[in-house]
């Protein structure tokens, strides 16, 4: 029987070996005039993910069938989780108690650890929603200096800061990732056709339906495990969330990497890695979300205060619970 560390060696060498040999072939082809480059940056891309996925994933699955986890190791002492669906007809979506006890074994890691589980145990079943944030720059830092095998994708509703714009494109080149932009069914000119004029004044909770959550819901549905950037110390209904746990609202794996951290740590880690972040928190903006509904905070108020200013509304309804509580949103500074 092979020792975990040993086996997962073996399977990243043939990985890499194969990888290489595929690379090295199709750059032949097409500097030799037989393929294009286009053609040739398609098939490497193709040939990236059949490799990561039947390489690691599948290899790695058969070497641990059969197998009794081992006590206070990774991952096999954490519950084996279902592979992505739609991969191939046996397998299946994670199972919640399964997830939960992950989440209580991971509750000392690291968040680059956690990442690293979620990455070995979601593969391209896994995505990671960002908005921006500090703490999603923090994660997109880890993902992408590591280069962890991680679709980001990021809720455009056409409506963000200047400043948020440019940090999507400096934090691409950055770390040469590309984050997706997703966006709402209509845009802000058809919006305002069928709904009337700065709907986010009059309704914005409909209006961060429509333009946030609605897409949200539809990405999700496509993985099985998401990626989010909250910690415990942001609000008393995050104080009990878990590296890992349940998503009840969108049914699938939530992976909380930075859960145990605080403002603190966040700040420690974009300055140690001088990682680019929105220059719109120097001038008091703590928490940033679309322009029309974010101001600057004053001394003494709540970051949050910022938000929606002048309304009751200080939540986006992104990490809303099943019973319709809702939590800080995503595209704010704590994401």
């Amino acid at each position: 029987m092979f020792e975990e560390s040993a086996a997962r060696s073996m399977i990243k060498a043939v990985s890499w070996r194969v990888l290489a040999t595929l690379t090295t072939t199709l750059l032949v082809y097409a500097f030799t005039g037989r393929t294009d480059l286009a053609v040739t940056i398609g098939l490497l891309e193709a040939a990236s993910k059949m490799v990561l996925y039947y390489f690691h994933e599948r290899l790695w699955n058969r070497l641990n069938v059969g197998r009794k986890p081992i006590a206070g190791s990774h991952p096999t002492g954490v519950p084996a989780l279902a592979s992505p669906t739609g991969m191939t007809d046996t397998l299946t979506s994670p199972d919640p108690t399964a997830v939960a006890e992950a989440g209580r074994v991971l509750e000392t890691d690291t968040p680059l650890e956690i990442l690293r589980w979620a990455t070995d145990r979601y593969g391209p079943r896994l995505t990671f929603a960002t908005g921006f944030g500090a703490e999603g720059c923090a994660l997109i830092d880890m993902v992408g200096r590591h280069r962890l095998p991680v679709d980001i994708f990021t809720l455009d509703t056409g409506l963000l800061f200047p400043e948020t714009y440019d940090l999507w494109k400096r934090l691409e080149t950055r770390y040469g990732i590309t984050i997706r932009r997703v966006g709402p069914e209509l845009s802000v000119e058809q919006q305002a056709a069928v709904h009337g004029p700065e709907l986010w004044a009059r309704e914005p909770d409909r209006c961060c339906d429509m333009r946030k959550v609605t897409p949200l819901v539809a990405q999700l549905s496509q993985f099985d495990g998401w990626i989010t950037a909250i910690r415990r110390d942001q609000t008393d209904r995050r104080a009990d969330a878990r590296p890992v746990e349940w998503d009840e609202k969108f049914g699938l794996a939530k992976v909380n990497p930075l859960v145990r951290w605080t403002t603190r740590n966040v700040w420690a880690h974009l300055l140690e890695h001088d990682v680019p972040y929105n220059p719109l928190h120097d001038l008091g903006y703590p928490s940033v979300g679309c322009l029309p509904c974010t101001s600057r905070v004053n001394a003494g108020e709540d970051d949050r205060a910022g938000r929606w200013r002048g309304t009751a509304k200080t939540e986006c309804g992104l990490h809303a619970n099943v019973d319709g509580a809702t939590e800080v949103g995503h595209a704010g500074v704590r994401s």
